[in-house]
C-alpha cells in the first residue's frame, strides 16, 4: 500500500502533522530572528572591547539566549512528530485489521450463500480449496464365457 492510498480519518493525527509543520516553520523563523538578535547584541557588547572579553559570562548569554526559542520549538516539534508517527502507525494497523475482518466476513458470507445454493440444487457443497470427493467408478463388467 502506498502512502497516497490512505486518507486519515482521525483528526488528531492530521492536527499532529499540522502542529509539527507549524513548529518547524516557527523554529526556522526564530532561528533567523535569533541570529539577527545575536549579531546586534554581539556588536553592542563587543564594540571597542578586547577579544579576551569574548569569554566573559555575559557573552555566553549573548550567544545562547537568542537561540533558546528556536531550540525549544525544535525539541517540541521532535516530540510531537514522534507521538504523531506512533499514532499514525497504530491507526494504519487498525485500518488494516478492519480491512482483513471485512474480507473474512465477505468470504464467510459467500461460502454460506454457495452452501445454501448447493442445498437448494441438491448438490454436495465443496468448500473452496478443498478437494472434491472422488466419485466411485463402476467396476468393469466381467464377460463370462
Amino acid at each position: 500500500m502506498s502512502d497516497n492510498e490512505i486518507y486519515i480519518k482521525d483528526p488528531s493525527i492530521r492536527e499532529g502533522f499540522i502542529k509539527v509543520k507549524m513548529y518547524r516553520i516557527f523554529s526556522a523563523i526564530f532561528l533567523v530572528v535569533g541570529f539577527l538578535i545575536f549579531l546586534l547584541l554581539y556588536n553592542g557588547f563587543m564594540e571597542g572591547r578586547p577579544m579576551r572579553d569574548m569569554l566573559s559570562f555575559a557573552m555566553v548569554f549573548i550567544i545562547i539566549l537568542p537561540f533558546l526559542p528556536a531550540t525549544a520549538l525544535s525539541w517540541i516539534a521532535m516530540k510531537t512528530e514522534k507521538a504523531t508517527e506512533e499514532a499514525l502507525k497504530e491507526y494504519i494497523e487498525e485500518e488494516e485489521r478492519k480491512k482483513e475482518e471485512k474480507i473474512k466476513e465477505e468470504k464467510a458470507r459467500r461460502e454460506e450463500l454457495a452452501r445454501k445454493r448447493a442445498e437448494a440444487e441438491g448438490v454436495e457443497y465443496v468448500e473452496e480449496g478443498a478437494e472434491a470427493p472422488a466419485e466411485e467408478e463402476p467396476a468393469p463388467e466381467e464377460k463370462s464365457g
